[in-house]
């Protein structure tokens, strides 16, 4: 943190000196090149770039962009230490979507995360690791997609989402899915699923968040337009689907839940086939939004913390309600694809992750 903390301030010292050489020398270049050690005493140049200021700036400036503009309503609690007087995890509420550098996109696509991305303790008492070290792209890849290069961009583009999806899914899953189940767990004094998930974790998630909103920029797919697409909704509704699941739970299972929600089990389907994965939920789910429909609040419950946890659960699955039916309702006239593309893959996972609608965004 130290590092990338000296990093940032760094970067920003260069930027502005690179603003100040470009307001006198408008048509000025930067050379960048990338040295690596191949043995002690010898190095290797893996990268030789001659680019104009005001090209490496106004990319940038997009990069940055893409992310504050072509990234939906999400958020992340990001533990950031011990609290030295009450020796507890302090936390960054609400962290949103994480711009990454270029060899940090580098680093992310470099790891192949498996099972559901977490890093449980294991019997030895230590973390388990979640992912392991593969070949991905290189910094001149990463650099050539983030200037445009002609006739490089685009295809290291789909390369880039292809990565994306194939390494960092099990970990989106995992971590989104376990932020869907927070509730019943810590009210009953139990560590929560989303503890298995270390700070570096969800910083890795948050990031992948960003580079997806970055290629769909690229791609000329904007929050707009791709929010309001099947792929998305379809993520949307598994998102709603987990939210009735779980009140469902708190109420009905005295806050027992099983180890998945019903719209993360399918998360792995839907990226398969849509319509199969629809299909499957709405079978499922019929338990659920029956109770839901008739869920009442009782008097008695108000009488100690269990029941007024049961009294916000009632009131939520019936707001969750109106929003899930009015998303399948518009999804089960849709022509769901039966397939999806890495594309598809990434609004889909974006729906899943992204903050569920509220009721005056769901008449509009």
């Amino acid at each position: 943190d130290i590092l990338e903390s000296q990093f940032a301030v760094d970067a920003k010292a260069v930027s502005d000196a690179l603003d100040g050489v470009l307001k006198e020398i408008p048509e000025s270049k930067l050379n960048l090149f990338l040295i690596r050690n191949i043995t002690k005493g010898q190095v290797q140049v893996v990268l030789s770039r001659s680019i104009k200021v005001k090209d490496v700036l106004m990319r940038a400036e997009n990069w940055n962009k893409a992310v504050r503009e072509n990234t939906p309503k999400l958020t992340l609690d990001l533990p950031s230490g011990k609290d030295s007087k009450k020796n507890i995890i302090s936390a960054i509420q609400g962290a949103s979507p994480i711009t990454p550098y270029p060899d940090q996109v580098v680093r992310l696509l470099s790891r192949q995360w498996t099972r559901d991305g977490s890093s449980p303790i294991g019997t030895d008492g230590k973390p388990q690791k979640a992912s392991h070290e593969v070949i991905g792209l290189s910094f001149g890849d990463v650099i050539d997609f983030m200037l445009r290069a002609e006739g490089k961009w685009e295809p290291t583009a789909r390369r880039i989402i292809n990565l994306l999806i194939q390494r960092i899914t099990p970990l989106l899953i995992g971590v989104f899915g376990a932020k869907h189940c927070y509730g019943p767990r810590h009210l009953q004094g139990l560590p929560e699923p989303i503890s298995d998930y270390p700070r570096d974790s969800r910083q890795t998630a948050l990031q992948a968040v960003a580079i997806m909103g970055i290629i769909l920029d690229a791609l000329e797919l904007r929050k707009e337009k791709y929010m309001k697409d099947a792929a998305f909704q379809v993520g949307q509704v598994l998102s709603l689907a987990d939210t009735l699941h779980k009140d469902y739970c708190i109420v009905e299972r005295k806050g027992q839940m099983p180890n998945s929600l019903i719209g993360t089990s399918l998360m792995r389907r839907a990226l398969d086939s849509p319509a199969g994965a629809l299909s499957d939920l709405a079978e499922r789910m019929m338990e659920y939004v029956r109770w839901a429909k008739v869920a009442g609040i009782s008097q008695d419950w108000f009488k100690d913390d269990s029941g007024r946890n049961k009294t916000i659960a009632v009131n939520e699955a019936r707001k969750k309600l109106r929003q899930y039916q009015s998303l399948a309702d518009s999804l089960a006239s849709c022509d769901l694809p039966i397939e999806c593309n890495d594309v598809m893959k990434a609004q889909l996972l974006l729906g899943f992750m992204a903050s569920q609608p509220d009721d005056d965004e769901n008449k509009e």
